[in-house]
C-alpha cells in the first residue's frame, strides 16, 4: 500500500509540474512512477505516467511520442476509471486536431465527451467543450467554435477557475482575429498572458507569446513583435518546443527581410531550416517557405527563389490532397456523431473546391516552369550577344583612341588638341563601361566558378598594396595599412577577392579629397576577419546608402576631382564578397567620410 501511495504522489507532483509547463520535472517524475508501477504490477499507475508523459510531449510538439504514450495509457485503464480515460481521449484529440487529421480528432472528443457526461463532472464536461471549440476554430467554423467555447465558459466562470478562464480568453483572441476584429483580439491576448504569468504557467505564455507575435507581425509592429518573440524564444528553449521555437525563427527571418537586414534575416532561417524537421505539418511549414521565398527574392537569388517556390507549390499539392482524404474520412467519423448529412454537403463541396485548386496549382506549375526554361534560355542569348557586341565595340573604340593620338602627333594647334583630348576621354571612359559591363555579365553567367586557394590574409594585402598607392600619390593621399596581429588564413579567389577590395578603395581615393587619409585595418573575429576600409572624403547622402550596392545605381556621385562613375564597381564587390560567403556593409556621413566592413570566413572554418 505504501508504494501504491509513493507512486500515487509521484504521479500527482508530474500532472502538477505538466500544467505549469515544467517539462523536464513532469518527465522524470512520470518515468520514476511508470518503472515503480511496473515493478509493482500496479496498472493504474502505469495508465498514468504514459498519460502524463504524452501530455508533455504533445505540449511540446512532438507528436509520434505523445501519440504512442497516450494509446498504451488507453490500453492500461480500466472501464471505471472514467475521468481518467476521458483526459486521454482529450489529448489524442488535441493531438490529431493539430496534424489536421480531423476525423480521428472527432472521433477522440466525442468518446471523452461521453464519459464526461457519465461521470457528471463538470470541469471535465467544460473541457471537452473547450477542445471541441478548438477544433471547430481549426476548421474555421466560427460559429460552433465559438457554441462550444460559450459552454464551457459559463462552467468555468460559475467555478471561478481563473487558469481555465484564460485558456477561453486564448482561444476567443484566435476567434477574434479569424473575424478580423484586432482590437478585441489584442485585448483577449493580453488578459491571457496577464493571467498565466501571474500564475507562472509557462507552457501558456509561450501559447500566447506565439500569437501576439504572429498577430503583430501580420500588423507590421516590428518593434512590439520582436518583444513577444523574444520571449516566445526564451520560453521554446525552456521547455524544449522545437515547434514553437521553428515558428519565432521564421516570424524573425519575416520582419528582417522586411526591414532589408539580409544578414539577419538569413541567420534566422538558417536557424528555421535545422528545426524545420519538427514543423513539416498544417500551415507552418507552408508559411515558412512562403517567406524564405521572399527572402531570396530580396537578396536578388532567384534560383534558390525558384527552388522554393517549387517546394512550396509541391506541397501545396500533397497538402491539399491530403485534406482531401482527410475530408472524405471526416465525413465517415460525422455519420456516427450524427451529422454525417450536414458535414456530407459541406465536405463535398469543400473537395470540389479544393480540387479545382489543385488543378490550378498544376496549371500554374506548367507555366512557371515553361517561363523558368524561357528565361534561362533568354539570358543565355542575352549573354552571347552582348560578349560579342561588346568585343567588337572594344576594337572600335580602340581603334577611334589610336587615330586620335596621331592626329595629336601630327598637329600642335592647341585648341584643336583640346577636341582629341575630350575624344580620347569619351573612348577611355567607354572602355571603362564595356569592361565592367563584360566583368558584370561574367559574374552572372551559371559557368562561372571561383578559383579559390588558401591564402595568407596580412601577405595578399601588403603584396597588392602598391597598386593602390599609385592613384592615391595623384592626390596626396595617405594610405595607412593596419594588419591582424595572428596569422589569418582564407579560402579565396585570390584576384576575385582582390577586384572586391580594390573596387572599394579606388572608390575611397576617388571621394576623398587632396592631402586625405584612407586607412585599411584587417583582423581577426572568432572564426570570421574584418576588413575595414575608412576615409575622411565627401561622404554619401543618407537616402543613397540603401541603394549603393545596386547595379547601376542612381547613388552616383563625381570624385572630388571630378572622376565619373558607372554605378557598377559596387555591386560587382558586394557580388563577389558574398560568392566567397562573406558580408558587406557601408556607413557615411557627408563631409565626413565612409566606413565599408568586410566580414569573410577564415579558413580553418571551410
Amino acid at each position: 500500500m505504501k508504494i501504491i501511495n509513493n507512486i500515487s504522489n509521484l504521479l500527482a507532483r508530474a500532472e502538477s509540474s505538466c500544467s505549469i509547463g515544467e517539462y523536464k520535472d513532469s518527465i522524470n517524475m512520470a518515468k520514476t512512477a511508470l518503472e515503480q508501477s511496473i515493478e509493482a504490477d500496479f496498472k493504474k499507475g502505469q495508465a498514468e505516467a504514459y498519460r502524463i508523459i504524452g501530455s508533455v510531449y504533445l505540449d511540446q510538439a512532438k507528436y509520434l511520442e505523445s501519440e504512442e504514450a497516450l494509446l498504451k495509457s488507453i490500453g492500461y485503464y480500466s472501464e471505471d476509471d472514467c475521468e481518467e480515460l476521458l483526459l486521454a481521449y482529450s489529448s489524442l484529440g488535441t493531438l490529431y486536431s493539430q496534424q489536421n487529421d480531423n476525423s480521428k480528432a472527432l472521433e477522440h472528443f466525442y468518446k471523452g465527451l461521453e464519459i464526461a457526461k457519465s461521470s457528471k463532472n463538470e470541469n471535465y464536461i467544460a473541457r471537452l467543450y473547450f477542445n471541441l471549440g478548438n477544433f471547430y476554430l481549426n476548421t474555421k467554423d466560427t460559429i460552433k467554435s465559438r457554441e462550444y467555447y460559450c459552454k464551457a465558459y459559463k462552467i468555468y466562470k460559475k467555478n471561478e477557475s481563473e487558469m481555465d478562464l484564460a485558456h477561453i480568453y486564448n482561444s476567443m483572441a484566435v476567434l477574434k482575429h479569424l473575424l478580423s476584429d484586432t482590437s478585441m483580439s489584442f485585448a483577449y491576448f493580453k488578459k491571457t498572458y496577464k493571467i498565466w504569468e501571474k500564475h507562472n504557467h509557462k507552457r501558456g505564455m509561450l501559447i500566447v507569446a506565439n500569437n501576439l507575435a504572429r498577430l503583430l507581425v501580420e500588423q507590421g509592429d516590428h518593434v512590439q513583435s520582436i518583444k513577444y518573440i523574444e520571449k516566445q524564444i526564451a520560453l521554446s528553449i525552456e521547455l524544449d518546443n522545437n515547434y514553437s521555437l521553428f515558428l519565432a525563427y521564421t516570424n524573425l527571418g519575416s520582419i528582417y527581410t522586411g526591414l532589408n537586414q539580409l544578414n539577419k534575416a538569413n541567420s534566422y532561417f538558417k536557424d528555421a531550416q535545422q528545426l524545420a524537421k519538427y514543423s513539416k505539418i498544417g500551415s507552418t511549414y507552408k508559411r515558412y517557405l512562403k517567406e524564405v521565398t521572399k527572402y531570396y527574392v530580396a537578396t536578388g537569388d532567384y534560383q534558390e527563389a525558384y527552388k522554393t517556390s517549387q517546394e512550396l507549390l509541391e506541397y501545396q499539392k500533397q497538402d491539399f490532397e491530403d485534406q482531401i482524404n482527410e475530408r472524405m474520412k471526416t465525413i465517415k467519423t460525422n455519420m456516427l456523431v450524427k451529422e454525417k448529412e450536414e458535414q456530407s454537403n459541406l465536405y463535398r463541396q469543400r473537395n470540389e473546391e479544393l480540387a479545382q485548386l489543385i488543378s490550378e496549382i498544376e496549371a500554374q506549375k506548367e507555366h512557371l516552369d515553361k517561363t523558368n526554361t524561357e528565361l534561362l534560355q533568354l539570358n543565355e542569348t542575352r549573354n552571347t550577344i552582348f560578349a560579342t557586341i561588346s568585343h567588337d565595340l572594344r576594337n572600335y573604340i580602340g581603334a577611334i583612341s589610336t587615330i586620335t593620338e596621331m592626329f595629336k602627333l601630327e598637329n600642335t594647334d592647341e585648341k584643336y588638341n583640346s577636341y582629341i583630348d575630350a575624344i580620347q576621354q569619351s573612348s577611355a571612359n567607354a572602355l571603362k563601361l564595356l569592361k565592367e559591363l563584360l566583368e558584370v555579365s561574367i559574374l552572372e553567367s551559371h559557368e562561372f566558378k571561383l578559383d579559390r586557394s588558401i591564402v595568407p590574409v596580412n601577405d595578399l594585402f601588403q603584396s597588392f598594396m602598391s597598386l593602390v598607392e599609385i592613384p592615391a600619390h595623384k592626390k596626396n593621399i595617405e594610405i595607412e595599412l593596419i594588419l591582424a596581429t595572428d596569422n589569418i588564413n582564407a579560402n579565396i579567389d585570390t584576384s576575385r577577392f582582390w577586384q572586391a577590395i580594390s573596387n572599394i578603395i579606388f572608390n575611397a581615393i576617388k571621394f576623398t579629397p587632396c592631402h586625405g587619409k584612407i586607412i585599411i585595418s584587417v583582423n581577426r573575429e572568432d572564426k570570421l576577419f574584418k576588413v575595414v576600409i575608412k576615409d575622411n572624403g565627401i561622404g554619401i547622402k543618407a537616402e543613397m546608402l540603401d541603394h549603393i550596392f545596386d547595379k547601376f545605381t542612381f547613388a552616383k556621385r563625381r570624385g572630388t576631382d571630378g572622376e565619373a562613375t558607372i554605378g557598377l564597381g559596387l555591386y560587382m564587390s558586394k557580388k563577389l564578397i558574398e560568392m566567397h560567403q562573406g558580408s558587406i556593409e557601408v556607413e557615411s556621413e557627408v563631409g565626413k567620410g565612409t566606413i565599408f566592413t568586410i566580414l569573410m570566413p577564415c579558413a580553418e572554418d571551410k
